[in-house]
């Protein structure tokens, strides 16, 4: 990742936290998000899809990232959120030197 990539992203983290000083203290909202069950059985067919289409090579970053988004919120250790958390990261910085390449 490039320090100004980094730069970046910092700079938003610290307007984000002036737009939202209050973080939730749940990762899934009970009653009102999908709960971890419904996640990881999303998360199954996403899987299928993708490992389908990246064998046809028809894949895309959206079905990358969303796939990367819905293990996060099914991880069931804080040591696997985390590791996801840093895959996704790296997937969308990946994202960003591909546009940047000229390849997106």
């Amino acid at each position: 990742m490039t320090l100004k990539l980094y730069e970046e992203v910092n700079d938003e983290r610290e307007r984000q936290n002036k737009i939202h000083p209050e973080l939730p203290e749940h990762l899934l909202q009970p009653g009102k998000d999908p709960t971890k069950e419904q996640i990881k059985k999303a998360l199954e067919y996403i899987q299928a899809e993708n490992n389908l289409a990246e064998a046809q090579k028809e894949h895309s970053w959206y079905g990358i990232l969303y796939e990367e988004l819905k293990e996060i919120f099914a991880s069931d250790t804080k040591e696997e959120l985390h590791n996801e958390i840093v895959q996704t990261i790296s997937v969308l910085v990946r994202l960003d030197e591909a546009i940047n390449e000229g390849k997106v």
